[in-house]
């Protein structure tokens, strides 16, 4: 008696759906708001060199007192260079203070890369371990956090910001966090 098998081309044709159906599913989730387990906390306690001066030291300490959105970026990371415009924007603005975490790259590559593109970043951290990334939770670039006055960490995003993000979602979480902070100090 002869066993029934499966083409080939079947099983390849199955496989290849299957892994279709995994990457949609993982681009899909990329754009979602992170998990909510560093949301409501106050930024990790840390103090690391700065991209440009290693010498000079960014630290939570620097998000205290400003509405920030801190943005993990990398040289390598294509979306990254997608969004350097709007974030660019968004500094110019001047009530949101914009800083950036270099994150796993090399210093003189993230440094000529700003330079290229344009820097919006009033202070940049240099993350060449990762550490801090892994205690925020990053899981790829880009990846944003908003943080109120007083350094606790009120909205994540995963993914690039565009135009439409910013508008439809990252702003108005802006403009709520200014508003509660005005009500707090009345």
């Amino acid at each position: 008696m002869k066993e029934a098998t499966i083409p080939h081309f079947l099983l390849a044709a199955a496989l290849s759906l299957a892994c279709s159906f995994l990457l949609m599913f993982l681009l899909a989730r990329a754009e979602e708001p992170m998990e909510p387990r560093i949301l409501g906390r106050q930024m990790p306690e840390f103090g690391m060199g700065m991209l440009t001066m290693p010498e000079a030291t960014v630290s939570d300490w620097d998000f205290r007192g400003q509405l920030t959105l801190f943005n993990v970026f990398a040289s390598w990371c294509a979306d990254c260079a997608d969004e350097q415009p709007i974030l660019m924007e968004i500094a110019e603005r001047g009530d949101i203070q914009v800083m950036g975490l270099n994150w796993m790259d090399n210093r003189a590559d993230a440094i000529d890369w700003l330079k290229k593109i344009g820097d919006p970043y009033s202070r940049s951290a240099f993350d060449d371990d990762g550490d801090l990334a892994e205690r925020l939770g990053v899981s790829s670039a880009p990846e944003s956090f908003i943080v109120d006055q007083n350094g606790m960490i009120r909205y994540g995003h995963v993914g690039a910001i565009t135009r439409e993000v910013w508008a439809k979602t990252l702003e108005p979480i802006f403009m709520v966090v200014a508003q509660e902070e005005l009500k707090r100090v009345d």
